[in-house]
């Protein structure tokens, strides 16, 4: 903050030209009141005060730095003190000695000291105003008009990944790194909408909503829909039915003969060892026919299947030939 002043003798003449010590000092009041900043400029330090033809002229806060803070007090008042004697180009201490006290009456600031601190910018209260290296928190609605493939970016500290991106060029919503994905760096979701006739470009985690068939479509190494990508998976199901003493009964025709299936893991076909088996009684000497109904259930992933199944059977007669 620049100060000028003018320095006289008790008659009014102006002082010796050369480099004075002074003392400068703000308060908050008229008399007393609290040293709120204070600097000394002395010649033997290279800080002295240049005078000239009585005038000098220097800034404030070039010693000891004037804290913004202290402007919030709307008044605030100034005061110079010179050695006794004030003597011209002089460095020994004895030209330093303050004895006879600052010069009054204190002069009040003026509002351009205050710029150092203003309350508010355009009538915009400071505690409004976003800030690089502040917590900010936005009430009002903020809007972004500009077509850029980077018009809104969310980073990492040192801008190295981008972590979410809008691309307003291409209309569509960027989670991940798209521009340089490299082992963990990559694009994780990519959000657009179009029609049919004017599909995006494909990248891998894509996904767009299509206008014309009203169905999400995601990308792995083509653009297909989210809802049927394959299906479910393939499965294949042994049913081995593990109900000890189940009996069927044939009459002769039509004959059909229910029985229910469980799950069971670590059994299979063709192993070297009998499984739980059911065994019927038939007096009749003419060939019978047994329909067979297994009820199983169907995993909620079920897409589709194969029409095709295999039994096998194992007869044995005590009075008949063995089938």
């Amino acid at each position: 903050m620049n100060f000028q002043g003018r320095l006289m003798d008790s008659t009014g003449t102006p002082k010796t030209d050369g480099v004075y010590n002074m003392k400068f000092r703000i308060y908050d009041a008229t008399t007393g009141g609290t040293l709120l900043w204070s600097e000394e400029r002395a010649v033997s330090s290279s800080t002295g005060v240049t005078l000239t033809g009585g005038l000098f002229s220097t800034q404030l806060g070039d010693v000891s730095s004037l804290p913004p803070n202290i402007f919030t007090n709307q008044n605030l008042y100034f005061e110079v003190e010179l050695p006794t004697p004030a003597t011209a180009t002089c460095s020994t201490a004895a030209c330093a000695v303050y004895t006879e006290g600052p010069m009054t009456p204190r002069n009040k600031l003026g509002s351009s000291a205050y710029a150092f601190n203003a309350d508010t910018i355009d009538g915009i209260d400071g505690a409004n105003l976003g800030q690089l290296d502040a917590n900010n928190v936005w009430t009002g609605t903020s809007a972004i008009r500009t077509t850029s493939s980077t018009a809104f970016q969310v980073q990492k500290a040192g801008g190295s990944d981008t972590l979410l991106s809008a691309d307003t060029s291409s209309n569509r919503l960027v989670i991940g790194n798209a521009a340089s994905a490299t082992g963990a760096d990559v694009t994780l979701l990519v959000v657009d909408s179009a029609s049919s006739g004017s599909v995006p470009g494909g990248a891998s985690g894509g996904m767009y909503y299509d206008t014309t068939t009203n169905k999400f479509k995601c990308y792995t190494t083509s653009w297909v829909d989210c809802d049927t990508t394959g299906g479910g998976a393939s499965r294949t199901i042994k049913l081995i039915p593990e109900f000890a003493g189940g009996t069927l009964q044939a009459d002769g025709s039509n004959n059909s003969g229910v029985m229910n299936a469980d799950f069971v893991s670590g059994l299979s076909l063709a192993e070297g060892y009998k499984h739980n088996y059911y065994q019927w009684t038939s007096g009749s000497a003419s060939a019978q026919d047994y329909d067979i109904i297994v009820n199983t259930q169907i995993p909620s992933e079920y897409a589709s299947g194969l029409g095709n199944l295999k039994i096998w059977g194992y007869s044995s007669s005590t009075s008949l030939a063995t089938g």
